[in-house]
């Protein structure tokens, strides 16, 4: 048992105290539950050699190929390949990871390429996406699969393509359990079927490009877009222009002799929050000659307002209390496993029998106005785990420092958990849920946060006591 896990890991994992929140839509108000992950963006270089990973230099340069975890963090072994959740009536929340035997990515790769009959002389891994399986109450509810995206290339440069945000060719999805190629994958999208009879030279760097888009002073593009916009995509991609492109910001080249033409360009995509509620744009400049080519934009749709105020415990500051990463088993027949499998939670908070601690509840608001918020407990799980009325252990005790807590507008605010534990309470693990009733004068009705998290009681001798094992849920 490891104990004063690190604040940092909630945020990589945010299983206990998911964060929960009120939002305040524009007719009526309601209560939901939201969780978020914050990562750090990685890359994984994989060895030389292997069919469709040995990318043209410029790209490898460029940290492809880009290997990504769900869309949240980049994948890199061993990552846990299904999420054990918890769903019933009242919570439907990630609990912990569970890492079993998937298809490899090399595996993927190939049974994919195979499915789309592609050749390794002219495509090439760009992007493998891995979304982990989710094992619902002990049962598989969604399945682990691979989603790839490929990039067709010509004399060393990548065709822009209409595959993902990565302008890719090809993409296909790969059942990460059985290898089974989707069905609707090669229809997804596919590669453009360009002319290309010529040689490419790249002769102006990116800076350059850049440069360039920044001087343009184009009719119909916002200045605050152009001089100030923020680079999200900016590569040398072959690129076809007029009538016939595959993409809208192609189809009208600045200069008419490039109509019907396929050069290699630098593509820069950019987004500015302003003017109005903002504008993305996207222009190529020839990466031989220096020339602008292309100038789009277009004006964004506004994002929909919600005001919300989450909570969770601060990990880091248990006093007198251990905060440790603890693992149970579970039926590994649901992953196609014999025996059992682990299932790991980042974070229990760990209190022995007739002791006393604490830890910090944090609480962070978006709402214009103060928040007034008061506190009490409830059973999560009805019937399949021992707590009392109060929505607390036998023998257990949980106060807040401060009978009320203002949250303030748009800010931040905490308050001290007081765990105290009899000498005589039943040892276990339990799955607490704090609610946090909250009031603002502007609201039509209270609203509501739902903290979660795991106390075990247990003196540290012997095995660490499991956690619930609700069944599987009839309408997961």
């Amino acid at each position: 048992m490891k104990s004063g896990t690190v604040a940092a890991l909630l945020t990589l994992t945010v299983v206990m105290g998911a964060l929960a929140g009120y939002f305040v839509g524009t007719v009526n108000q309601r209560t939901t539950t939201s969780v978020s992950i914050v990562t750090t963006t990685k890359y994984v270089y994989l060895p030389n050699g292997q069919p469709f990973m040995d990318e043209p230099a410029v790209y490898s340069s460029l940290g492809y190929p880009k290997i990504t975890y769900n869309g949240y963090s980049r994948y890199i072994s061993p990552e846990p390949n299904y999420t054990f959740t918890y769903h019933t009536p009242n919570v439907y929340l990630r609990v912990g990871n569970v890492t079993v035997p998937v298809i490899s990515l090399t595996r993927a790769v190939g049974l994919a390429a195979q499915a789309a009959k592609l050749n390794p002389t002219n495509f090439s891994l760009a992007e493998a996406d891995f979304i982990p399986g989710d094992i619902m109450n002990g049962s598989l509810s969604s399945r682990p699969s691979w989603g790839l995206f490929f990039t067709e290339s010509y004399d060393g440069y990548w065709i822009y393509g209409s595959c993902g945000n990565g302008a890719y060719s090809v993409f296909v999805s790969v059942d990460a359990l059985d290898g089974t190629v989707s069905n609707s994958a090669n229809t997804y999208c596919s590669a453009p079927n360009l002319p290309i009879t010529s040689r490419f030279e790249l002769r102006v760097n990116s800076a350059y490009a850049l440069r360039v888009v920044r001087a343009a002073n184009l009719s119909g593009v916002p200045t605050a877009l152009e001089k100030n916009g923020t680079v999200d995509f900016i590569e040398p991609r072959i690129v076809s222009f007029g009538p016939s492109s595959n993409n809208l910001a192609f189809q009208n080249p600045l200069n008419s002799s490039y109509s019907g033409a396929t050069r290699l360009c630098w593509v820069v995509r950019m987004y500015s929050p302003v003017p109005g509620y903002g504008y993305q744009g996207t222009f190529t400049v020839d990466a031989e000659t220096g020339e602008l080519v292309s100038g789009w934009a277009q004006a964004l749709f506004p994002n929909s307002h919600y005001e919300y105020v989450t909570g969770s415990p601060i990990f880091a500051s248990a006093h007198n209390l251990n905060v440790s990463r603890e693992t149970f088993k579970i039926d590994g027949n649901a992953v196609g496993v014999s025996g059992s499998v682990p299932v790991v939670i980042p974070n229990v908070v760990i209190a022995r029998p007739g002791s006393t601690g604490t830890v910090e509840l944090g609480f962070s608001s978006t709402v214009g106005s103060d928040v007034n918020a008061t506190f009490s407990f409830s059973d999560p799980l009805p019937g399949y785990q021992a707590l009392l009325p109060s929505g607390l252990p036998m023998g257990v005790s949980i106060q807040t420092s401060s009978r009320t807590l203002i949250i303030p507008s748009n800010g931040q605010m905490s308050t001290n958990l007081l765990i105290s534990v009899d000498q005589s309470a039943p040892m276990g693990t339990y799955f607490i849920e704090l609610k946090a009733t909250l009031y603002d004068s502007h609201w039509a009705q209270p609203g509501e946060s739902r903290v979660f998290f795991f106390l075990s009681i247990w003196n540290g001798s012997g095995q660490w006591p499991a956690p619930p094992n609700p069944q599987p849920y009839p309408h997961a």
